[in-house]
């Protein structure tokens, strides 16, 4: 009882949530039917405004220059990159309002249900089009590398939001309200694997090149020979730029695995029946669709945009084909 009047009092300090739509369980579930006092808006979609429309105007307040800096760059991969996040972040904006002017939708409504499928097949899209062109590490110009990475993530992307759809609508798995074992395991298995991928990533651009120093001139055991030669032919073909040559690109890798593996563990943790599961689970959703676009911008687009004209840096990338300066 004491418990549940702290949290009670937690929610309604300064009249801000709606203590009745409440229910005694535990507290991140609770937060996540939680309503902002007198509407029906979620609290946790508030919680997601804010860093969405602070991103928003940050854009607002440096489209002139950025548009100018394109142009006089005239970067095929920056303008298209540069689309990808005003893009993604609009459709995002859509999908909040939706939630804000429709609170009472119910997980089983159509119009519901088809708004995330596509929002995770934007996200997944933009997400994949990135590992697709990295991986060429600079060996392709962006006449090149845009269309296979454009297809690929189209490809890719396809599958794994028209899995969710399946199910959704064919299966009649409700993937999206998180209520239901099949929910919890379906998201743990998936973030489980994209977690893998981007850990993969990290292993080939950031721990190969060390391994690679550690190991020179030591002797070391035959399976570890092995692994060594595997990741190597592996690196062969999926062409990653080394951890010293983009930084930022492994800060945007390091954040996915964590983010991925906490929404993978609060999944089965849930699936378990461990109340906890929940906070692992809406802090890795409110994280992601607060944070994936600043980090994408930051990772990727800040140091184009940061100086008057184009660095010497992007300069020689451009060279090195990184930019297609042919268009």
């Amino acid at each position: 009882e004491v418990v549940w009047a702290v949290r009670r009092s937690c929610y309604t300090m300064g009249r801000l949530f709606d203590a009745s739509t409440l229910i005694d369980t535990n507290f991140c579930y609770d937060l996540r039917s939680a309503k902002i006092t007198h509407t029906s808006i979620p609290v946790l979609e508030l919680i997601i405004v804010v860093p969405t429309f602070l991103f928003l105007a940050f854009l607002l307040y440096n489209i002139r220059s950025s548009i100018r800096k394109l142009r006089e760059s005239e970067s095929l991969i920056i303008s298209t990159y540069y689309f990808f996040v005003w893009f993604v972040l609009l459709f995002n904006i859509v999908r909040i309002a939706l939630a804000m002017i429709f609170p009472s939708w119910t997980h089983p409504d159509l119009v519901y249900d088809i708004t995330f499928v596509c929002i995770n097949f934007v996200f997944m899209f933009v997400e994949v089009s990135v590992l697709v062109f990295m991986s060429e590490n600079y060996t392709m110009t962006g006449r090149e590398g845009l269309p296979t990475a454009v297809w690929t993530s189209i490809v890719v992307a396809a599958l794994y939001a028209g899995t969710q759809a399946v199910l959704v609508f064919a299966v009649h798995i409700n993937l999206y309200d998180r209520a239901s074992a099949s929910a919890y395991l379906f998201w743990f298995c998936l973030y489980t694997v994209v977690a893998g991928i981007y850990l993969g990533v990290l292993m080939l651009g950031a721990f190969l090149p060390l391994w690679k120093v550690k190991r020179h001139g030591v002797s070391v055991g035959r399976s570890s020979d092995a692994v060594f030669l595997a990741l190597l032919r592996l690196k062969r073909i999926i062409n990653f730029p080394d951890y010293k040559g983009k930084p930022h690109f492994y800060a945007y890798v390091i954040f996915l695995t964590c983010l991925n593996g906490v929404r993978a563990l609060g999944n089965i943790l849930s699936y378990l029946e461990i109340d906890v599961g929940f906070c692992f689970d809406d802090f890795g959703s409110v994280a992601y669709f607060c944070l994936y676009l600043p980090l994408l911008y930051w990772a990727f687009l800040r140091g184009f945009f940061k100086d008057a004209v184009v660095s010497e840096q992007y300069s020689e990338m451009m060279v090195s084909g990184y930019y297609d300066t042919d268009t």
